[in-house]
C-alpha cells in the first residue's frame, strides 16, 4: 500500500512490499488570481431629489484577497444604467448622476459606496417615468481586478420626490366702478366700451407633479383694500360685497393694493403681491 502525508508542500511517500523506500515528492503550489467577490448588495437603493453632491446612497461589501507586489490589489468600479423613459431629464445615463468609489480595504475586504454624483440631474419631476409611475431605474455595477477579472451585480436606484416650495406671482388688474359683487377684475384696461378681454388671475410655478393648490387672501394684509375682494380656487381674482365701487373724477383711479396666499397639500406657502 502506499501512505501519504502532506508536509507543507512536501509529500513524503513510503512503499511496502516486505522491505521499505521513501522519496520526497515537493508540491509547488501557484496563485490563481480569483475574482471579487461582493456581498450585502441591497435589491433597491433610495435617494431623495436635491440631495448634493457626495452623498452616499448605499453600500455594500466586497471581497477580494489578492495582491499584486505585496499589496492587495487595486479594483476598479463602474456604474452602467439606462434612463429610458424620464419625461424631462438632460441625462440618458445613471452614471452621468450616480458614481461608485471604494470607502476603505481592510485585510482585502472593502466598503464600497454609491454616491450622487450630480445634483443638478437628481430631479425627481424630470427622471419621473410615466409608464412606471416612479423614478427607479436599473442599475448593473461592475467590479474588475488587476487581473482584469470582472464580476457583475444588479440593483435599482430610486429617486424619491421632495415637495418644494411654489412660488406665486401676481401683477395689476383693472376694474370699473359700480362694478357688481362676485365680477372678475380684468388682466387688461377696459376698452372704450368697458369690455374685458381676460381676467385677472394669480399664476404659481409649482415643481411637483401630484400638488393641488388653493387660494385665499393673506393674514399679512393691513389695510382695508383686502376686503374689497375674493379668489377663488383657480386663482381669479373677483369682487367681494364687501365694498361699493365708485371714485369721482374724470380720468380718476383708485389702487387697491394686498396680498395673496396660495397653499399646497403639504402647507407650503408662496404669497404675491397684488
Amino acid at each position: 500500500g502506499i501512505v501519504e502525508s502532506v508536509l507543507g508542500n512536501t509529500l513524503v511517500v513510503d512503499g511496502h512490499d516486505g522491505g521499505s523506500a521513501s522519496t520526497t515528492i515537493t508540491v509547488n503550489l501557484t496563485d490563481v488570481n480569483e475574482k471579487p467577490e461582493p456581498e450585502n448588495v441591497k435589491s433597491q437603493y433610495s435617494v431623495a431629489e436635491n440631495t448634493t453632491k457626495g452623498t452616499v446612497v448605499g453600500s455594500f461589501d466586497v471581497f477580494d484577497n489578492d495582491k499584486n507586489s505585496g499589496s492587495y490589489e487595486t479594483l476598479t468600479y463602474s456604474l452602467s444604467g439606462s434612463l429610458t423613459g424620464a419625461v424631462n431629464t438632460t441625462a440618458k445615463k445613471l452614471s452621468e448622476i450616480f458614481e461608485v468609489k471604494e470607502k476603505i480595504n481592510v485585510g482585502g475586504a472593502r466598503t464600497v459606496q454609491i454616491l450622487v454624483k450630480d445634483q443638478s440631474l437628481l430631479d425627481y419631476e424630470a427622471l419621473y417615468n410615466s409608464s412606471t409611475k416612479n423614478a427607479t431605474y436599473p442599475a448593473t455595477i461592475t467590479i474588475t481586478d488587476a487581473a482584469s477579472n470582472s464580476v457583475t451585480l444588479t440593483t435599482k436606484i430610486a429617486v424619491t420626490d421632495v415637495n418644494e416650495k411654489h412660488t406665486a406671482t401676481g401683477g395689476t388688474f383693472y376694474l370699473l366702478e359700480h362694478s357688481a359683487s362676485g365680477e372678475n377684475v380684468c388682466a387688461t384696461m377696459h376698452d372704450d366700451e368697458g369690455n374685458c378681454a381676460g381676467y385677472g388671475q394669480v399664476t404659481f410655478n409649482d415643481p411637483d407633479l401630484s400638488n393641488t393648490l388653493k387660494f385665499k387672501m393673506s393674514s399679512a394684509n393691513t389695510s382695508s383694500d383686502a376686503d374689497a375682494f375674493i379668489v377663488d380656487y383657480q386663482g381669479y381674482i373677483k369682487t367681494s360685497g364687501n365694498v361699493e365701487f365708485e371714485y369721482d373724477g374724470i380720468g380718476a383711479t383708485h389702487t387697491y393694493t394686498f396680498n395673496r396666499r396660495s397653499e399646497e397639500r403639504f402647507s407650503r406657502n408662496a404669497e404675491t403681491d397684488i
